[in-house]
């Protein structure tokens, strides 16, 4: 009975062992026919055709010829906004007034005074100089009125553009707040939107009046100005609007920041080309590669007739975004 066991027992071990031998080698000849794939997959990228390639290159131009995935845009509601706004110091303007004439008077020039524009930073005086009397010695007294009205600076604008006056703007003794919420409310602003493909609140005028500018008309926009004085803030603002009128499609952005401080908020937009570019040399390749893709779309809308990307998206089933390049620091290029 045990001599029956042991050769039981060996045969069964026999089988076991054929058994993985054949399993090695369904596994070899697997990864033989893997290894033909893909050297079958590498010939067909180089481009050699056979008859099995042709009908695989068939079912990849079928795939391609498929219409591209659009994302929905988001309406994003003006209440994430904050409603910020403040009324601007101007001083005593009756006084100002009274200044700013005897002034003029002292030096032998008489002016009739107008109206008075307030401004949220700046206070603007009109007034009528007496016929006769030359531009010339009017900007002169720019800093006699400073010192008079113990104000610095103070801007002439002579002639003020469309009236027959001469404007005296007189910094306030304290700036009004001028929210972001407050702009894109306004009647210019959505006149902007209508007419401009990246219509950009600017702020306010000197009359209070709300500024926009279409930002694909310029096409370039440089912020300047001292540390502190807001240019970063004017920078979030222009993203922030154009972030309300356009979706992932329609706007892409290449967004440059080397002080990793500013910009880096908006990593997660749909919006992005690329992540949000804190690296020179990552800059230079970007705007490479904008000024080849400029190039290429110049030639797109020359072939169809158009002159910009708004009359071309019309009449287009595959429309083109718009592309904007904010870098934060540029004297950091």
């Amino acid at each position: 009975w045990q001599e029956e066991r042991e050769k039981v027992i060996e045969e069964m071990e026999e089988e076991a062992e054929e058994e993985e031998y054949e399993e090695d080698e369904d596994y070899e000849e697997e990864e033989e026919d893997e290894e033909e794939e893909e050297i079958e997959d590498s010939r067909f990228v180089k481009g050699n055709q056979g008859d099995d390639e042709e009908e695989e290159v068939e079912e990849d131009d079928e795939e391609e010829e498929k219409p591209k995935r659009r994302r929905k845009r988001v309406k994003i509601p003006l209440d994430l906004l904050d409603d910020r706004h403040s009324e601007p110091n101007s001083g005593d303007i009756e006084r100002n007034q009274e200044i700013i004439q005897e002034t003029f008077e002292n030096f032998n020039i008489p002016v009739e005074m107008n109206g008075v524009n307030v401004g949220p930073t700046v206070t603007q005086y009109e007034l009528k100089p007496a016929k006769g009397i030359k531009l010339t010695r009017i900007m002169a007294l720019n800093n006699d009125l400073a010192l008079a009205l113990a104000a610095h600076p103070i801007r002439i604008e002579a002639p003020i553009p469309g009236k027959s006056a001469i404007g005296i703007e007189v910094p306030n003794k304290s700036s009004a707040t001028v929210g972001l919420k407050n702009l894109m409310q306004t009647r210019s602003y959505r006149k902007a939107r209508k007419e401009y493909g990246l219509a950009a609140p600017i702020g306010l005028d000197i009359s209070g009046q709300s500024f926009c500018v279409g930002v694909e008309k310029m096409p370039h926009l440089l912020i300047a100005g001292a540390t502190g004085s807001g240019k970063s803030v004017s920078v979030n603002a222009i993203i922030v609007s154009l972030l309300y009128q356009h979706g992932p499609d329609e706007l892409k952005f290449i967004l440059v920041d080397p002080k990793r401080v500013e910009l880096t908020v908006y990593n997660n937009i749909p919006h992005l080309l690329t992540p949000v570019i804190t690296d020179v040399k990552k800059t230079i390749n970007a705007l490479k590669w904008l000024v080849v893709e400029m190039d290429r779309r110049y030639q797109t809308l020359a072939a169809k007739g158009k002159r910009n990307i708004a009359s071309y998206n019309q009449s287009s089933d595959d429309p083109l975004p718009y592309m904007v390049l904010i870098s934060d620091e540029l004297a950091d290029l």
